[in-house]
């Protein structure tokens, strides 16, 4: 039997940095709040591993976007809140 907690999406370290084409260690420091506003990436430590929310990642990405205007983070934030909706990158 599902729970609701067990359907939501949890990213490790390595799948955030390979989505976002950085090194690992740059969402180890969003983790520890290593940026210039000091603001944390929440995430969990399981064992020795990273656990990141989709959620989380989600409220972090909206939260910290570098936008000019409204209509850019509108459009923004309907590319964050929906996934499936992502143009597929060209090779």
């Amino acid at each position: 039997m599902k729970t609701q907690f067990m359907e939501k999406r949890v990213f490790t370290l390595d799948e955030v940095a390979k989505t976002f084409n950085v090194d690992p260690r740059t969402i180890f420091r969003l983790i520890h709040g290593q940026n210039k506003e000091g603001k944390k990436l929440p995430a969990t430590k399981v064992g020795r591993a990273w656990r990141i929310s989709e959620d989380n990642l989600r409220t972090y990405l909206l939260e910290n976007a570098n936008v000019r205007n409204e209509l850019e983070f509108s459009k923004m934030k309907e590319y964050v809140k929906s996934p499936e909706k992502k143009p597929k990158k060209k090779k």
